[in-house]
């Protein structure tokens, strides 16, 4: 569905992180490092739009940094997606991993 559907501000719907709190309560439990969701809002247009090879890219820089240690579990959880905290690690260091 689209981002805003997901946005826990319509009563019908909840926030990404309210549907995935079981899933975060049990890597607590099992101490594990939970990492916020890496999403493809709208997947079903995401081809036509011209949006699936960047999300690819961007799943790769993801695979290649977790493989090097390089995703600080604190500071990604303080966003709300994968997605988010990749494109702050950009902005800030000027590459992708």
């Amino acid at each position: 569905g689209a981002e805003q559907a997901y946005q826990g501000e319509d009563p019908n719907f909840y926030s990404l992180q309210q549907l995935l709190q079981p899933l975060e309560q049990m890597a607590k439990i099992t101490q594990m490092n939970y990492l916020p969701p890496f999403v493809l809002f709208g997947a079903r247009t995401a081809a036509d739009e011209g949006r699936l090879s960047s999300h690819k890219n961007l799943w790769k820089s993801v695979l290649s940094a977790l493989l090097k240690r390089r995703i600080n579990p604190n500071q990604a959880r303080r966003h709300q997606s994968l997605n988010q905290y990749m494109l702050s690690m950009d902005a800030s260091s000027g590459e992708r991993s």
